[in-house]
C-alpha cells in the first residue's frame, strides 16, 4: 500500500492544476497534439493518490518527448504511477518508438480502467512496431509478472517523489524493474512543491541502492518558451513555460560498481 504524508491538497495547493495556472477545463479530456487522455473521477483511490489530475512533471517529458530529446527506439520501457499515461502513450506514437511500453498504476479498477481506456482511445495513432499495455502493480510488492520478458531499459517515475513514506517501495520496484546494464536509464521528473528534504532523502536512498541521479539544468527546463510542437489543451505558452518551470527533473543510472 502507497502510504501519503499528507493530503493531495497539499499538492494542490502548489499551483499546479490547471484551472489554478488560467488553464481550461472542459469536458475532461486532456489533448495533446492528436491525443485524446481521460482523468479518472476524483473519487476513492484515485483522489487518494493523485491519479486524477494531470501534473506538470507529465508534461516537462513529453514536452522532451515531442522535440525529439527522449528516444528510446526497439527498447522496453516501464512507467511507475502512470496516472493519464500522457508521456508513454506519446512516446508509442513516434517514429521511434519504444518496442514496448508498459504503463503500471495501483490496482484500483477505476484507475486502471482509465489508462486501459487511454491507451485504446489512441492506438490508432500508434506505431506499428511498439505495443502499449496497462497493468496494475503495487510499489513493492512482487514484481515477477511483470518480469517475465526480463527487466527494462527505461523506468519512468514521474512526480512520485511527494509520496514521501513510500520511498523504500518505490526504490525497491525501480531497482527491480531496471535492467543492470551500461545504458538503463531512470527518467524522474517532480514538482517543486515536493520540498527539497523530501527528494533528498530519495536521492540518498538511491544512491545506497545503487542507483546515481543527476539533476538536469539546460535550456529546456530554464527556457522562457515552451518548444513542444503540438497544441496542448488550450493552454497558452506562457501556461506551458509556468508548469515547465514549476519542476526538477533527474535522470538515474547504475554506479558502474554495481553493474
Amino acid at each position: 500500500m502507497v502510504d501519503i504524508a499528507f493530503e493531495p491538497e497539499d499538492v494542490f495547493s502548489g499551483s499546479d492544476l490547471f484551472a489554478q495556472l488560467g488553464g481550461k477545463e472542459d469536458d475532461g479530456i486532456i489533448s495533446y497534439g492528436k491525443l485524446r487522455l481521460s482523468l479518472p473521477e476524483k473519487k476513492g483511490k484515485a483522489h487518494i493518490l493523485l491519479s486524477d489530475a494531470l501534473f506538470s512533471p507529465a508534461l516537462l517529458l513529453a514536452e522532451r518527448i515531442d522535440i525529439g530529446e527522449i528516444s528510446f527506439p526497439r527498447q522496453r520501457l516501464l512507467e511507475l504511477g502512470s496516472g493519464s499515461g500522457l508521456p508513454g502513450i506519446l512516446l508509442s506514437t513516434t517514429e521511434a518508438a519504444p518496442a514496448l511500453v508498459v504503463l503500471t498504476e495501483y490496482p484500483d479498477e477505476d484507475i486502471l480502467a482509465n489508462v486501459k481506456r487511454n491507451i485504446e482511445r489512441n492506438a490508432h495513432l500508434r506505431s506499428p512496431d511498439c505495443q502499449c499495455v496497462a497493468k496494475g502493480f503495487e510499489w513493492g510488492e512482487d514484481p515477477s509478472d511483470l518480469l517475465k520478458d526480463g527487466p527494462y531499459d527505461v523506468v519512468v517515475a514521474s512526480d512520485l517523489l511527494h509520496f514521501g513514506d513510500s520511498h523504500e517501495k518505490l526504490l525497491q520496484s525501480i531497482t527491480s524493474f531496471l535492467a543492470r546494464k551500461q545504458g538503463a536509464r531512470v527518467l524522474m521528473p517532480a514538482g517543486r512543491y515536493t520540498k527539497e528534504a523530501v527528494c533528498q532523502k530519495f536521492l540518498d536512498q538511491a544512491m545506497s541502492a545503487g542507483l546515481e541521479f543527476t539533476e538536469q539544468f539546460d535550456d529546456v527546463t530554464d527556457s522562457d518558451s515552451w518548444r513542444g510542437t503540438a497544441s496542448v489543451c488550450q493552454f497558452t505558452e506562457e501556461e506551458l513555460v509556468l508548469r515547465k518551470k514549476n519542476c526538477r527533473y533527474w535522470i538515474g543510472r547504475w554506479k558502474a560498481s554495481v553493474i
